[in-house]
């Protein structure tokens, strides 16, 4: 059984670091804090990590398990979805994961982490309008 619990508060961690690295909108901000930025971009890595294990351990098995045709058609391809997400995700990380990348391109950063914190928190939304709201 899906504990919609446990994967309601993983999302809500995961926005609460996506609006908290959002929350730097300068050049200047985004520079003089690039250390503490890199700091919650670790953080924010280690909740989707473990977020991703878990949906790949327990969530997307029971879903593929449902007596429901829908559920299942709608997990798979969520599940195929998730595989471009991730990987601009860890290209992002990689790339900016230490102070000086940061402060090396603080342009890029901005740019690259608005689309991709953009394409994360509309899969969340997807995930809990369209894909959990179907088991309940």
């Amino acid at each position: 059984m899906i504990d919609k619990n446990t994967i309601n508060r993983q999302h809500d961690e995961i926005k609460q670091l996506l609006a908290a690295i959002g929350g730097y909108r300068s050049l200047d901000n985004i520079t003089e804090n690039a250390f503490k930025i890199s700091l919650l971009l670790g953080q924010l890595a280690g909740k989707i990590n473990i977020h991703l294990l878990h949906e790949d351990k327990y969530v997307y098995p029971d879903l593929q398990k449902h007596q429901d045709a829908k559920v299942k058609e709608a997990s798979l391809r969520f599940m195929h979805e998730m595989g471009g997400l991730v990987d601009a995700f860890t290209a992002f990380k990689g790339k900016y994961m230490s102070a000086p990348a940061i402060k090396a391109d603080p342009t890029g950063f901005m740019q690259e982490r608005d689309l991709v914190f953009r394409a994360i928190a509309e899969r969340i939304k997807k995930e809990d309008h369209s894909l959990y709201s179907l088991v309940g």
